[in-house]
């Protein structure tokens, strides 16, 4: 079999943190916290193992993180499908939601919920029947790499990302249902081998069903690589890469603006262009995005050098962080070396950023974890 390397930006992510009675929470943290904190992740191999496995991590006093197996969901014998792709995940309530698809021979969804406190996988039923036409037709709008996913009012939401133009796919889904022409051209852009999604699709985690997510044309600017919350009903977008390169070089063609849009019994109103005072995020590329006590937007990019954009809402105002220039910080995402902001807290009264990076690194087939705890001074005047 094939010994293929794990995609670190693809396959490892960021779960949730415990913090106290086993609640997963927006942890305070400061330089001084000397509590333990129980931090999950999860790898998904969809290419070697089949397999999700979900680590603890236990960091306590800023020590050397403990690492262990938490679970494993086997794609074939807790799913029953072993030629499946993890598409989404959500935390809600100590619960996370999973979404799969299968594309091979025939398109199929499935998903399931894990519930953390008692360490079990529990199936979702879903109608995959071709009658299921609505279900079908939403599949082609289902992202393929490069996408976020945003939980808000109890929706999973997809945003940007690139869908794969290849023959087998659109094959496979030409017998369901044909989008015409007129319809398929407002919703894409191509280049070469993919598609740059512009629509907005969403998984109700109450219904357990697919819908399309219906908001002014050309309101979205369309991208991949790009970077997202919420919060109130308030959902944010910044950053990622605004076109598909015609070649191996380095696109730099990057939104360096903040999107938002309010979501309001069910309606998404149309996105608008935040004009900032200051400063706009810069080079925010598959980035991590955290709203902090609904004050605060962080944004924290590895790419190309370790960056954060801090906006203060209240003040409407922008400020770039030069991570190397703030706190010596060297490192930024490599092939085998990759950085996620897990946490951040503000402390108003001294106006200190506290951050917790988790680094990971494949090494020789193997998953490895660190915990990186850093503290600067920041200017909001």
């Amino acid at each position: 079999m094939e010994n293929r390397k794990i995609n670190l930006s693809n396959q490892v992510l960021y779960l949730g943190t415990i913090f106290q009675n086993s609640e997963i929470n927006k942890i305070n943290i400061s330089s001084k916290d000397t509590s333990q904190k129980i931090i999950y992740y999860f790898c998904y191999d969809d290419q070697r193992n089949k397999k999700l496995t979900i680590y603890e991590l236990i960091n306590q006093n800023n020590s050397k993180v403990e690492q262990k197996i938490k679970y494993e969901i086997k794609y074939k014998e807790d799913i029953g499908n072993n030629n499946i792709h993890l598409i989404a995940k959500a935390n809600l309530n100590n619960k996370i939601y999973l979404i799969f698809i299968n594309d091979n021979p025939l398109i199929d969804l499935y998903a399931g919920i894990y519930d953390l406190e008692i360490n079990k996988y529990f199936p979702i039923i879903i109608d995959n029947s071709n009658t299921n036409k609505k279900l079908k037709e939403i599949m082609r709008e289902i992202p393929d790499k490069d996408y976020i996913t945003i939980l808000e009012q109890n929706k999973i939401f997809f945003f940007g990302g690139l869908i794969a133009q290849t023959k087998l796919r659109n094959n496979l889904l030409s017998h369901v249902i044909a989008i015409p022409n007129e319809e398929e051209s407002k919703r894409i852009s191509s280049r070469n081998d993919f598609l740059l999604n512009k629509s907005s699709i969403y998984f109700d985690i109450e219904k357990l069903d697919f819908e399309k997510q219906k908001f002014p044309e050309n309101s979205l600017i369309p991208r991949y690589k790009l970077g997202g919350t919420s919060e109130n009903g308030i959902l944010y977008l910044l950053g990622g890469f605004t076109e598909i390169p015609n070649s191996n070089e380095e696109n730099n063609n990057i939104y360096n603006y903040l999107q938002f849009t309010r979501l309001f019994d069910g309606k998404m109103h149309q996105f608008n262009i935040a004009k900032i005072e200051g400063e706009n995020p810069k080079d925010m590329v598959d980035c991590d995005v955290f709203m902090i006590k609904n004050k605060f937007l962080i944004s924290f990019s590895a790419f190309k050098y370790a960056k954060i954009w801090f906006f203060d809402i209240l003040k409407n105002k922008g400020i770039n962080i030069d991570l190397k220039e703030k706190i010596k910080f060297e490192e930024f995402n490599t092939e085998n070396n990759f950085l996620r902001l897990i946490n951040c807290d503000i402390n108003e009264i001294n106006g200190e950023m506290n951050i917790i990076i988790a680094k990971i690194l494949y090494d020789e087939n193997n998953i490895k974890f660190d915990i990186i705890n850093k503290s600067f001074q920041i200017k909001n005047e």
